[in-house]
């Protein structure tokens, strides 16, 4: 009995149920892979199965990818980038763990299949989990907390953190409000523990999102401020009261966890920012971005994804961008919510509402607070996606006026205004009803603002009726309940359905595929398999055959291409032919090629070279990239070349090794972007490289038979899993000392009840 009452335990079934809800509405076709994932979820594929496949080989991340283009450095992006999860990300950490210990033992788990189990299941659950918990802090009965995590799995939310926003920030995310909300509720020790553990999984997984939900984290924390400063001095006392000599050692683990992941994120910035990051946005450039916005945000009732491209003209392949439904059944208990006696919990959610609207709308102050955050200048559409924060803040202003419309707490005129409010909005639904079939005849077939009107009333008018009888007939409860959760389910289920249908022709669009044909069954069957692995074959083991469908980031990595790439490109944006070859991207590889008199244009490795610099005269595209080629050893063309050779000894992401004959001196070429945090070691020396031809790397080598070492090391590579076992220990500590303080203090409460 002590379970079934759990609230607990009803938040954790309740957001399995949601996973099970997506499943059934369009989640299983991805997981049957018969369907690639929609929108720009395929990205992250490319970061993590390369990972995880370097960690089955090796023990450790794909810090550098070779496999695109001239290679490029994949930890910038995998950490800071909005993929997920990314590699300081807890999930990661531990399911990399997992996949390294399974390798040990022979086990080997297809790459790709551990993405999609990661994104479609665990992360969402884990996200809707998170965010249940929240609600559950704010809402009483269950059932307003079942609709709140019905809305915000289904409708236009659920929808923009299946296309976008992906579930790793949403989880730690709402982790953080749920732990701010009880610390500031009841600061305990217990509680002061868990916001610190909280924070600390937030920290460490600091990426582009992170930054991105500064603004509602603001809103948030400053609402309870203005509506509860006496929460915050509590907490203050309480902090400064000290802990437990446990909760110290606890607390000061975290600290030392947060400074070496600050150091460890700090040093990736400061390594690859100026090579990937150098070009901004301007305030002009997002302004006119968030129009786009501005014209959909009140498509909150709006279920027919067709009726703003016919009304207001717009034209786009990506549909799931004008996905703002919440629900028209919401719209009775926002009604009720004008008239409802507000307390603080209601004037707190308008707050956050409110504030959320006014960033969504992005007016010129933000813009220029957008444009001083670090690296935030970057993402031209930062305020145009914070409309889905607005959307939960108007969802749970309906939800809090079904949990009052449910309690007993209601005085006898607060019940009677909100009946005559839901009867007022059951009424003018009628009219809407009433009047659009008399002119109906006017609109075409199917005519999506003719369906959208119909639809919305007809919910209105049905949710109102049911209301008004449930507030003048107790007894009438059980039968408003039954059918406004029963609407909620058919009407969101079928809206996410069809939205992520019509978001295949976007991919198919984007990716230059058709994912309404389903693929075919040799891709299904690699995709389904472990990657290959031959170390000693090098590009033998062609990863492009491991992930047979394309992104940005594989094979081309054209989102965040290094800028000497971005040089070589053409002023209208096309790939220059050093890059491409009859429109197919160049499969370039790690290769060698020894040059003797070949004009060679230098340039230091760690300098940035302006276009203007390149002196483009001398510069030779035919030899800056080299075809893809599988053969583990190759041997260039041309009679300079004489009898070199080279073979693989080994490669891996990170590091590589080969055999090479080399009949004279020369200029060894290597066929791959230089960055300084490369080292060359021949025959166990190091030696210096330059950059050449702008996009290689070249240096001296002398005639005889040599062993060539290449090992990339960003700093972050050396610290890592030093720093994934310190966030692990200090998490670890938080909780034991969180359930010691609380153990304690039911143990002094049971002694004074005993005496």
């Amino acid at each position: 009995m002590r379970l079934r009452a759990s609230r607990l335990v009803f938040c954790l079934l309740l957001a399995l149920a949601m996973v099970g809800l997506r499943m059934a509405a369009y989640d299983s076709v991805i997981l049957a892979l018969d369907t690639p994932p929609n929108h720009d979820m395929l990205q992250g594929s490319a970061f993590f199965a390369p990972n995880m496949h370097s960690v089955r080989l090796t023990g450790d991340l794909a810090w550098w990818n070779p496999a695109s283009f001239t290679g490029y450095a994949a930890y910038y992006q995998a950490f800071l980038s909005p993929l997920a999860p990314t590699p300081g990300h807890l999930v990661h950490i531990v399911w990399s763990q997992i996949v390294r210990g399974l390798a040990l033992i022979g086990a080997a788990v297809p790459e790709y299949s551990q993405y999609l189990l990661l994104n479609y299941l665990l992360l969402p659950y884990l996200a809707i989990l998170a965010f249940i918990l929240f609600a559950a802090s704010l809402l009483r009965t269950r059932t307003a907390l079942a609709l709140a995590a019905v809305v915000f799995t289904l409708s236009g939310i659920g929808l923009w953190l299946s296309a976008w926003f992906y579930f790793q920030e949403i989880f730690t995310f709402f982790l953080l409000l749920t732990a701010t909300h009880g610390v500031l509720r009841r600061p305990t020790t217990p509680r002061v523990l868990l916001w610190t553990a909280a924070a600390l999984i937030q920290l460490a997984s600091l990426n582009y999102w992170t930054l991105y939900n500064l603004f509602f984290f603001i809103i948030v924390v400053g609402a309870w401020a203005w509506l509860y400063p006496h929460r915050f001095a509590r907490l203050w006392r309480r902090i400064r009261r000290g802990f437990t000599p446990a909760a110290g050692v606890a607390l000061a683990l975290a600290g030392i966890a947060v400074a070496v992941w600050a150091v460890m994120i700090g040093s990736m910035v400061i390594e690859q920012r100026d090579a990937y990051f150098r070009a901004n946005y301007t305030t002009f450039q997002a302004r006119d971005r968030v129009q786009e916005m501005r014209r959909f945000t009140t498509e909150l009732f709006n279920n027919q994804w067709r009726r703003p491209f016919e009304s207001y003209g717009w034209q786009s392949h990506n549909y799931q961008h004008y996905a703002r439904y919440i629900g028209a059944f919401t719209l009775p208990l926002l009604v009720m919510v004008a008239v409802m006696a507000w307390g603080r919990r209601e004037r707190w959610l308008i707050a956050v509402t409110g504030g959320a609207l006014i960033v969504s709308l992005a007016p010129p102050p933000l813009l220029t607070l957008w444009e001083t955050i670090p690296l935030m200048n970057s993402i031209i559409h930062l305020f145009y996606f914070y409309s889905h924060y607005w959307q939960i803040g108007v969802m749970l202003l309906a939800c809090a006026a079904l949990d009052r419309l449910l309690t007993e707490s209601l005085t006898p005129f607060e019940r009677l205004r909100m009946a005559r409010a839901a009867l007022i909005t059951a009424g003018a639904a009628a009219l809407v009803l009433i009047g659009m079939f008399l002119i109906s005849e006017q609109y075409p077939n199917n005519d999506p603002d003719l369906q959208s009107v119909i639809s919305a009333a007809l919910l209105a008018l049905i949710v109102g009726v049911l209301a008004w009888r449930a507030l003048a007939t107790p007894s009438a409860r059980s039968l408003f309940v039954a059918a406004l959760i029963g609407l909620a389910l058919a009407d969101l289920t079928g809206y996410f359905a069809s939205i992520n249908r019509e978001d295949q022709g976007f991919t198919r669009y984007r990716w230059g595929f058709d994912p309404r044909v389903p693929l075919p069954e040799t891709v299904q069957a690699r995709l389904a398999s472990p990657w290959t692995a031959h170390p000693q074959a090098g590009f033998g083991a062609d990863l492009f055959a491991n992930l047979p469908i394309r992104s940005d980031f594989w094979i081309d990595n054209t989102y965040m291409k290094p800028n000497m790439l971005r040089e070589l490109e053409g002023a209208d944006g096309e790939p220059a032919n050093t890059l491409s070859t009859d429109g197919q991207p160049i499969r370039s590889a790690l290769t060698l090629t020894l040059t003797q008199g070949e004009p060679l244009v230098f340039y230091p490795v760690d300098a940035l070279v302006p276009e203007a610099e390149v002196d483009w005269t001398t510069f030779d595209p035919a030899s800056a990239l080299v075809l893809f080629d599988p053969a583990p050893t190759v041997q260039p063309s041309g009679a300079q070349a004489g009898d070199f050779s080279w073979s693989w000894q080994s490669w891996s992401y990170n590091d590589f090794a080969f055999s090479l004959t080399v009949p004279q001196d020369g200029w060894l070429l290597v066929r791959q972007l230089p960055d300084p945090l490369w080292d060359y070691a021949l025959d166990g020396r190091h030696v210096e490289y330059y950059r050449a031809n702008f996009v290689s790397t070249a240096l001296p080598i002398q005639a005889g038979t040599h062993t060539l070492t290449m090992t990339y090391q960003p700093f972050a590579r050396r610290i890592y899993w030093g720093a994934a076992g310190l966030l692990e220990a200090a998490l670890i500590g938080l909780l034991w000392a969180a359930w010691r303080s609380r153990k304690s203090r039911f143990e002094m409460a049971n002694r004074q009840t005993t005496e």
